[in-house]
């Protein structure tokens, strides 16, 4: 069975092992095979299940006073995105000290 685009399914069913069973041999193979366009960029999935490309961003957070609030952490002026090179922000404050 091949699965095309977007969809909903509903089943209803007495059955756990039909049901498990349709999700595994169907949705799981379709998301095996699909790549997601997601706002980040394509994500597509590898065959151990993980991304084929890791979406992780490593973000250094900076200049953060005692007592800040909740805009402390909306937007970007509080942190630095260090890997991965296509959404780099900037280079990492060392010694950490520095980044107070």
């Amino acid at each position: 069975m091949e699965v095309t685009g977007l969809f909903h399914v509903a089943i209803k069913t007495n059955d756990l092992d039909a049901t498990v069973k349709f999700y595994t041999d169907v949705l799981a193979d379709h998301i095996r095979k699909t790549t997601f366009k997601t706002i980040l960029g394509d994500v597509k999935y590898g065959k151990n299940g993980e991304w084929a490309k890791s979406g992780m961003l490593q973000v250094q957070y900076h200049g953060i006073k005692q007592g800040a609030g909740i805009e402390t952490w909306r937007g970007m002026d509080y942190q630095t995105v260090l890997t991965p090179n296509e959404y780099k922000t900037g280079t990492v404050i060392y010694p950490f000290e520095k980044a107070k």
